[in-house]
């Protein structure tokens, strides 16, 4: 699911976006890959009480065509809370959401950023 989203703000961005997973197969000999981007959740943490806070850090590398190198990466985070009424899911989930949103609009922007831009073209 949080792979998804980072695809979208990749698009979003104008990036064409393969997903690779570990299981899959080889990428095409036809498709031409620029650069490999990499990420690993760090921190997806929620606690309540009378109110509820969640916390969310994914950290980012950009690597080179071969999948070796890093060539820039960043520390992706997003963080709400909001004062439990009922306590029921919907509350849990719309926290959890808000969290997210703030973690990939910073995404969003670092990926459309020239500096990144520059690293892709770079990478390959």
């Amino acid at each position: 699911m949080v792979t998804e989203f980072f695809v979208d703000a990749l698009k979003h961005a104008g990036y064409n976006v393969v997903i690779q997973y570990a299981s899959a197969a080889a990428t095409p000999p036809s498709m031409k890959i620029d650069a490999v981007l990499d990420g690993d959740i760090r921190e997806f943490w929620m606690d309540l009480y009378m109110a509820t806070w969640h916390k969310v850090n994914v950290h980012i590398s950009l690597l080179d065509k071969a999948g070796e190198k890093v060539t820039w990466e960043r520390d992706i985070q997003g963080g709400e809370s909001n004062v439990l009424w009922l306590g029921i899911s919907s509350e849990f989930e719309k926290v959890i959401r808000q969290a997210l949103d703030q973690a990939l609009n910073r995404a969003a922007k670092e990926f459309a950023s020239d500096e990144f831009y520059q690293k892709v073209k770079t990478s390959n």
